[in-house]
């Protein structure tokens, strides 16, 4: 790849230690075994604007050993508040000189994008704009220690903030479920209210009839990888030749993109695209939370990235010879009744408001907001209907459809101010010219032959990635 495939939580990438090179392994899955995304889109791009100069200061400390020697030598609580950075003190020289032609041409950069943004508005007030929080703008000269402080805590914070804002997405993705679903049932008589309830019940008995779910990093989790996905069956698992197959940018570091890619196996165990009882979206949480998981046992020196070294100590720990259950998200409560009766009060009232400005018709109960798209009806949402027949065969109650979808498009074209980038397709039971495009969600592996939950080997070039 042309840059790495992901420096992903970079507070601690700026720390990065030394490893010892390791033996090269030749048996790396083939391009012909799978078919690579065109689109190699970063996700740490996405949430570090400043993502280059991150990365081209990381490459200039990892060439100083004695930082690098410093890194093994603190505790942890101090590598994470920035302290570690009282050590530039000590670098060379060489070192030095290049961190600060670093930071001027960043604070170039910087100065560049204010002069386009004002070019562009021609009425910003240059002295009120927002200023970059990762560097020191009262020193344009030199890179200091508060350069790399302010540089770790401002990503620390930046890559937290975008871990609490993905679960409280989901969180309220599962309270619109949640009330969409009650609404259905308050629409139905009882005869059809208990066929509705009878055909949840065998979704979410077909979602969770599926092989076992390893417990994620552990050996037998692993060891199916490198089976199935690595094609190494019929040879015995080696941890060292295992990382190596996975270190897909070769710098004996995983990073969060590479660790995601061995979930893929375990993945497709609960989750295909099409199926009407399994929710992509849980599916993209689901791997987070795995890869949540995996760094928080194995990142021992929590610097967002797991070395050859940290890997192969966890590999000899009693609990990674151990295969617990693995609890998935979609049994796991997300929300609490009181969250639940407070959300639903809100949507209820949006509805009463939009009801009495004329822009919906009076409808008793009338669902409002967020529907999925065709093909991705999750457990405990409305059934997808096809040309006004119900899941049962049977027409629609009088006049639904049409209220479905008029209340999702008005509140579509009310509520949401900012486009998606991946729209699924209309509700099928939305009226042409009240259909609107909504998005999901939906993970975009690399490692197949289409976005339709197969997957092929690993291969150097994958990328991996949401759009959230």
């Amino acid at each position: 790849m042309a840059k790495q495939c992901g420096v992903l939580l970079v507070a601690a990438a700026l720390f990065l230690p030394f490893v010892l090179s390791l033996p090269v392994v030749t048996q790396k899955p083939t391009p012909a075994e799978t078919k690579s995304e065109d689109t190699t889109t970063e996700r740490f791009e996405n949430i570090i604007e400043y993502n280059k100069y991150l990365q081209e200061v990381v490459n200039v400390l990892e060439s100083d050993p004695a930082f690098a020697q410093k890194l093994q030598e603190y505790p942890e609580p101090d590598v994470r508040s920035g302290k570690i950075a009282q050590e530039l003190e000590f670098v060379s020289h060489h070192v030095r000189s290049r961190l600060d032609e670093l930071k001027r041409m960043e604070l170039q950069r910087l100065k560049e994008a204010a002069t386009r943004q004002f070019e562009l508005t021609n009425e910003i007030d240059r002295d009120h704009m927002k200023i970059s929080e990762h560097l020191d703008h009262s020193n344009p000269h030199t890179f200091e220690i508060d350069d790399l402080k302010k540089l770790i805590i401002k990503t620390s914070q930046d890559l937290t903030e975008h871990d609490q804002k993905r679960r409280e997405e989901f969180k309220q993705y599962e309270l619109q479920k949640e009330f969409e679903k009650q609404e259905k049932l308050r629409q139905l008589d009882e005869e059809h209210r208990k066929a509705y309830e009878e055909e949840l019940k065998k979704q979410q008995a077909k979602h969770d009839n599926h092989e076992k779910i390893h417990h994620p990093g552990n050996k037998a989790q692993l060891e199916e990888v490198w089976e199935k996905q690595d094609h190494m069956d019929g040879q015995d698992f080696d941890p060292k030749t295992f990382f190596m197959l996975h270190d897909l940018d070769g710098n004996n570091m995983w990073d969060e993109n590479e660790v995601k890619v061995l979930f893929i196996n375990e993945l497709n165990k609960m989750y295909q695209a099409g199926a009407p009882e399994d929710d992509m979206k849980e599916r993209a949480e689901e791997m987070e939370r795995m890869r949540e998981h995996v760094f928080q046992e194995a990142d021992t020196n929590k610097d967002g990235l797991i070395s050859f070294e940290e890997f192969v100590a966890q590999t000899k720990r009693d609990e990674f010879q151990k295969d617990p259950e693995w609890q998935t998200v979609d049994h796991e409560p997300q929300f609490t009744h009181e969250e639940y009766l407070e959300f639903e009060r809100r949507r209820q009232e949006e509805i009463q408001r939009l009801i009495a400005e004329g822009k919906l018709p009076p409808h008793a109960n009338m669902p409002q907001g967020y529907q999925p798209g065709p093909n991705l009806v999750g457990r405990g949402r409305p059934l997808r209907t096809d040309g006004g027949l119900n899941a049962e065969g049977g027409r629609n109650p009088d006049g639904f459809e049409l209220v479905v979808g008029t209340a999702a498009a008005v509140a579509v074209a009310l509520f949401v101010t900012e486009p998606k980038d991946d729209p699924v397709a209309p509700l099928s039971f939305v009226p042409a010219p009240l259909a609107v495009p909504f998005t999901s969600s939906i993970l975009l592996p690399c490692l197949g032959p289409a976005v339709d939950g197969t997957v092929g080997a690993v291969t150097k070039d994958c990328t991996l990635f949401a759009t959230l």
